[in-house]
């Protein structure tokens, strides 16, 4: 098993939208994700196991300052209580600072 660094770009409880600087799956596989949330002043280490629904590649932008990056869709699988509601508390407080 190797070990990728990805970005969260989208989450939700039912799955997530990553970005990699490298390709890691193909559509249909499965990923194994151990995500650091930040929840109520503390991080919440997810161990989570996600199938792959989308892929997309986007070429970098050098005047702009941007790398080129590859695309996951994910849908989480058995995601348990505990999970769902730290990722709800994560979205939510999220949203909270935008507002702000």
């Amino acid at each position: 098993n190797k070990f990728h660094e990805a970005m969260i770009v989208d989450l939700s409880a039912s799955g997530a939208k990553i970005a990699t600087r490298t390709p890691v799956a193909r559509k249909g596989e499965v990923l194994e994700l151990k995500m650091i949330l930040e929840v109520a002043e503390s991080d919440e280490t997810l161990n989570l196991i996600g199938i792959v629904k989308n892929v997309e590649y986007k070429q970098g932008n050098k005047e702009k300052k941007r790398l080129p990056l590859h695309y996951y869709g994910l849908m989480f699988q058995g995601v348990n209580r505990f999970q769902k509601l730290a990722i709800h508390a994560y979205v939510m407080e999220a949203a909270m600072k935008v507002e702000m």
